[in-house]
C-alpha cells in the first residue's frame, strides 16, 4: 500500500508541515487494527481502545524492550482477567491459521512503504515494512544498484574472489 493510507492509520497529523511534525505523535502501530485484533483473539480482554497500543509504545529501546516485544509476537505476554481474577495469555498473532484454508485465517499481513518514524529524537524513513495485525514486523531497505553506497569499498565496485 501507498504511504498515504498507513500515515492516516497511524496518525500522522496533516496539518503539519514538515515530515517531523506530522510524525511527532504518530503511532508505529495501525492502532485500530491491533486493538480489534486483540479483541477478537481475546474474549476476555477488556483493555480499553489505545491501552494495548500504549503499552507497545513504552516498550524501553533496549534488549529488555525487544525481548518483551518478542515476548509479546510469540503471545507469552499476559492480560488481567477480572472476570476470572487472574492473569491470561495475550494472543496477538494466530500462529493456529497456518493450519487453516487462506479464506478462514484471522490474522491480517500488510506490506507499506515509505514508513517513516520519529520517536522523540531520531527520525527514520525504511522502504519497505511487513505487519501482521498492525505491528510491524519485518523491515526492508533497499537501495541502488547503480549508486556507489556506503556498502561498496571507495572507486566502485567489491569482488568477493576467494583464494
Amino acid at each position: 500500500m501507498s504511504r498515504i493510507e498507513p500515515e492516516r492509520r497511524r496518525g500522522f497529523d496533516a496539518d503539519a508541515t514538515t515530515a517531523e511534525e506530522q510524525a511527532r505523535r504518530a503511532s508505529l502501530y495501525f492502532g485500530a487494527l491491533l486493538h480489534g485484533k486483540l479483541r477478537a483473539f481475546n474474549p476476555q480482554y477488556q483493555g480499553a481502545d489505545g491501552a494495548s497500543i500504549g503499552q507497545w509504545q513504552r516498550l524501553p529501546s533496549s534488549i529488555a524492550g525487544n525481548r518483551n516485544f518478542l515476548k509479546a509476537l510469540r503471545n507469552h505476554s499476559k492480560f488481567f482477567c477480572a472476570e476470572e481474577n487472574r492473569e491470561l495469555d495475550l494472543m496477538v498473532i494466530d500462529y493456529a491459521a497456518l493450519k487453516r484454508a487462506p479464506s478462514e485465517r484471522r490474522n491480517v499481513c500488510e506490506v507499506t512503504e515509505e514508513f517513516y518514524f520519529n520517536n522523540g529524537r531520531h527520525d527514520t524513513r525504511e522502504d519497505v515494512v511487513f505487519l501482521i495485525n498492525g505491528i510491524p514486523v519485518r523491515v526492508i531497505e533497499c537501495k541502488n544498484a547503480s549508486k556507489d553506497e556506503d556498502m561498496a569499498p571507495e572507486g566502485g565496485t567489491r569482488s568477493c574472489k576467494r583464494d
